[in-house]
């Protein structure tokens, strides 16, 4: 009866690694720093998951991106190159939010320079702070050596929104005050550099 156990289990596990998808774990340098997580759903289709710091120390953030194999150049006689690219979108919070803001003639509380945050009215500070959220679009070029490690550099654009008090990037006219929404740019522009372990 034990044997008969063991062997179910065996077989159990056995058939679970073979169906199992490739999967992969690492991290990712570049205008964030973050830890990575891929899962293969196909042979050329695969989902991410980042979870790290917003500009390294200033928030942090989630991101979630379907991808796709669409070329794999036979470049080198090991290991495998693949061109990717993918979509998703993102989701974070800046704790020190520190951003620009243009300020209008006549306003009554005319501002143009950086933004760090307020005094409330028992003149305790309270640094720059907001949400953010937004969609992403992904290409990058990565490299599988003959062992289970991968290099890669891709372009990440995310197109999105910062929310909070005083999270925007010019005054109000009517009142003075900093409008409580803007554009995040920030993210338009992050490239990277990413190490995984494949398993």
């Amino acid at each position: 009866m034990k044997k008969a156990l063991l062997f179910a289990v065996v077989a159990l596990l056995s058939a679970t690694m073979v169906n199992a998808q490739p999967r992969a774990v690492g991290g990712r340098v570049g205008y964030n720093i973050d830890f990575v997580y891929q899962h293969s759903l196909s042979e050329k289709t695969f989902i991410e998951l980042n979870a790290g710091l917003l500009s390294w120390y200033q928030g942090a953030h989630v991101d979630f991106i379907h991808e796709w194999i669409w070329l794999t150049p036979n470049w080198t006689p090991k290991g495998e190159w693949n061109w990717f690219a993918g979509v998703g979108a993102n989701v974070g919070y800046k704790w020190f939010d520190e951003h620009y803001v243009a300020g209008f003639a006549g306003t009554t509380a005319s501002l143009s320079g950086w933004y760090t945050g307020y005094y409330d009215g028992n003149a305790n500070w309270h640094p720059a702070s907001a949400f953010m959220a937004g969609a992403i679009a992904n290409i990058g070029l990565e490299y599988t050596f003959w062992f289970p490690l991968s290099l890669s550099f891709d372009f990440r654009p995310t197109l999105g929104v910062m929310l909070g008090k005083n999270a925007g990037a010019t005054l109000d006219a009517n009142n003075g005050n900093i409008t409580p929404v803007r554009f995040f740019m920030e993210g338009l522009f992050d490239g990277a550099i990413s190490v995984r372990y494949r398993f």
